[in-house]
C-alpha cells in the first residue's frame, strides 16, 4: 500500500526542504542496500524513505501524504485483539488492576450470567449489552435493572461473549452527550526493547443527534455517540455533531489531557504482554499499530474508556474543514516527524512543529 501511494512523483519541496531531514530507513531499523537511493532493488529502506518523502512533500503542499495515510492504517502488530475487542480488553483491564478506567463491567458467557448482574445492580439504572464482533455503533442493547429475561436473550449474541456496561452519567455539550475518538499509535522500533505510545493531541468529538434526557431514554439517538447511528435521521448535519475536541469543547478538554493520557498509557500496559510476542530485533522492521480509542467523560469531565477499535476510519477527519486542519493534517503528515522525535530525539529542519499532533506518552518494556 504504502509502495502504491508513493509511484505518483509529487512536486519538489521549497529549497532547503531537506536540510537536516532525518533518514527514516535509518530511524526504521530498515536495511538500505547499497549507494545513496538504496541501490537499484531499492527494498524496504527505500520504501520507508520514499514515505518520509511524501509526506514532507504533502506537507509542504498543504496536502494530506497517501503514504503516511498507508502506514497508519496497514501496519499491524502480532495481535491486536486483546485491545481492540471488548471483552478482551475489559478482562485485561481487571487482571491489570486499572479497572477503574472503564465503567464498570461484566464480561458475560451466557445470558444467564447478565441477568444475574443486572439483578444485582440498582433498580434503574442503564446498561449497555455489547457484541464484541459489531463495532460502529450497532450490536448495542440498551437496559434498565432489572432487566427483562427474554429482551437479554433477545440480545446476547449468540455463540460468543457479551460485555455489559453501566451508563456513565455524562458531561453534556449543548445538552447532548457526547463521546471523544483520540488515536493512539503503538509502535516498537528494532533494537529498542519496549513499546512506544503516542497520542494524538486533538480527538473527533460527535454530538448525540437528541438532547439527553437521563437514563429513562434508552433511544440510540440520545444515548450512543456514532455518526454510523444517527446519520439516516432527517436533517441530522455531520459538520454539526462532528469537529474537534479542542474546538468545540476547549476547556473540558485541556482540563481532561492529563487523565486522558494516563488512561490511554494504561489501557496499552494493561494488553501489552500480547499486542506483540516479541519486540523486534535491531535487524528486523519496524511493528507499529494505529487505533481509536473512544471515550465519554462523566459528569465531572473524567475520561471513562469505552472501547478501542483497530484502524480507525479517516473519512470524516479528512471531508470535515475544521477536522481536517486540526486532526487529518498534523495527524497523518506529522507521522513521520513522530518517528523522527522518538527515534532521535529531535525534529528534523523538513518537519519543524509538524510533529506537534503526535505527543509521546509512555515507554514500555
Amino acid at each position: 500500500a504504502i509502495a502504491a501511494a508513493t509511484a505518483a512523483p509529487r512536486d519538489a519541496p521549497p529549497d532547503g526542504a531537506e536540510d537536516g531531514a532525518i533518514d527514516a530507513s535509518a530511524l526504521l531499523g530498515q536495511s538500505r542496500g547499497s549507494g545513496e537511493s538504496g541501490g537499484a532493488d531499492g527494498g524496504d529502506g527505500d520504501l520507508y524513505a520514499a514515505f518520509h518523502a511524501d509526506a514532507r512533500a504533502a506537507a509542504a503542499q498543504e496536502e494530506l501524504s497517501a503514504a503516511a495515510e498507508a502506514f497508519l492504517l496497514h501496519s499491524s502488530l502480532d495481535d491486536a485483539a486483546p485491545l481492540a475487542h471488548k471483552c478482551m480488553v475489559a478482562d485485561a483491564l481487571a487482571a491489570a488492576g486499572h479497572a477503574e478506567v472503564a465503567p464498570e463491567t461484566h464480561v458475560c458467557a451466557s445470558p444467564e450470567e447478565a441477568l444475574a448482574a443486572l439483578e444485582a445492580a440498582p433498580a434503574g439504572s442503564l446498561w449497555f449489552l455489547k457484541d464484541p464482533a459489531v463495532q460502529r455503533g450497532q450490536g448495542i442493547a440498551m437496559l434498565r435493572a432489572p432487566a427483562d429475561p427474554g429482551a437479554v436473550r433477545a440480545a446476547f449474541p449468540r455463540g460468543r461473549r457479551a460485555c455489559l456496561q453501566r451508563g456513565v452519567e455524562p458531561q453534556l455539550l449543548d445538552g447532548r452527550k457526547f463521546g471523544v475518538r483520540v488515536h493512539v499509535l503503538v509502535l516498537a522500533r528494532p533494537g529498542a526493547g519496549r513499546v512506544a505510545v503516542l497520542m494524538c493531541q486533538d480527538g473527533i468529538l460527535t454530538k448525540c443527534f437528541k438532547p439527553y434526557a437521563g437514563a429513562d431514554d434508552t433511544s440510540a439517538l440520545a444515548q450512543i455517540t456514532c455518526t454510523s447511528v444517527q446519520r439516516a435521521e432527517k436533517g441530522f448535519d455531520r459538520a454539526a455533531a462532528k469537529g474537534p475536541a479542542s474546538e468545540l469543547w476547549p476547556a473540558g478538554w485541556a482540563a481532561a489531557q492529563p487523565a486522558l493520557e494516563q488512561s490511554v498509557v494504561r489501557v496499552v500496559q494493561s494488553t501489552r504482554a500480547r499486542l506483540l510476542a516479541r519486540l523486534p530485533a535491531a535487524n528486523e522492521p519496524l511493528r507499529a499499530q494505529m487505533f481509536g480509542f473512544d471515550y465519554l467523560f462523566d459528569a465531572a469531565g473524567r475520561p471513562v474508556f469505552i472501547e478501542a477499535n483497530i484502524a480507525p476510519q479517516f473519512q470524516d477527519a479528512k471531508a470535515l474543514p475544521a477536522l481536517r486542519a486540526s486532526v487529518a493534517e498534523p495527524m497523518i503528515n506529522g507521522a513521520a516527524e513522530a518517528l523522527a522525535v522518538l527515534a532521535a530525539g529531535r525534529p528534523s529542519q523538513a518537519f519543524a512543529g509538524r510533529a506537534g499532533a503526535w505527543k509521546h506518552l509512555a515507554d514500555l518494556p
